[in-house]
């Protein structure tokens, strides 16, 4: 049908422009980005994106997340131990946990302490950039399918091999937010139905 035809067109050029996230900081939806910048294939310069973090919730860490975050500290002179641990234990690691870590690796009395938290801060940095790279890497794989039946084939299995994350939803989010911003249509539509569909 010609509107396939046309949505695949845009699957094709979406390719070439998606927005490549570099995450150079510690990152996640509860903490502001790095400015996020790519080069189109074709010479464009997509906007520069900046994620802002929501209002900063005061409760305190609890106490599973203490927990959690002493594990890491216990490994912090082992760097494979705590690579390890951090992978493992991720997705218990909230907006609390952050802002904790934060204080703790910039103002902890000790030296030794502060050298420690240091280290657990970077591991967990690490830790987010590598995922915010692999979803990357899945939104590219997904738009190099180029027609509209076959990118959907290749979403349902995405989905059912669980690559569905929250670091994919965060990447495709800002991609929407950058067509949006540069008012391109293009993009937008084919990430709008990109995350219509990952997201039903």
């Amino acid at each position: 049908a010609p509107h396939v035809r046309h949505l695949s067109a845009m699957i094709r050029r979406a390719a070439s422009l998606l927005v490549l996230c570099h995450v150079l900081h510690v990152a996640y939806c509860f903490l502001p980005l790095s400015p996020l910048r790519a080069t189109a294939s074709t010479g464009r310069r997509v906007p520069a994106i900046t994620m802002s973090a929501p209002p900063v919730n005061t409760m305190a860490v609890s106490p599973a997340g203490e927990a959690v975050l002493q594990r890491f500290k216990d490994s912090a002179s082992k760097e494979a131990e705590l690579k390890e641990a951090v992978k493992a234990e991720f997705g218990m690691i909230g907006q609390n946990e952050m802002r904790a870590l934060e204080t703790r690796a910039s103002s902890s009395p000790l030296e030794e302490d502060r050298e420690a938290w240091v280290a657990v801060l970077t591991a967990v940095g690490a830790c987010m950039e590598e995922r915010m790279e692999n979803a990357r890497r899945k939104i590219e794989d997904l738009l190099e399918a180029g027609e509209v039946r076959d990118l959907d084939k290749e979403i349902v299995s995405l989905v059912k091999n669980g690559g569905v994350d929250a670091p994919l939803i965060m990447v495709l989010n800002k991609n929407i937010e950058a067509a949006q911003e540069d008012e391109d249509p293009t993009m937008l539509r084919v990430f709008v139905h990109l995350s219509s569909r990952i997201q039903v």
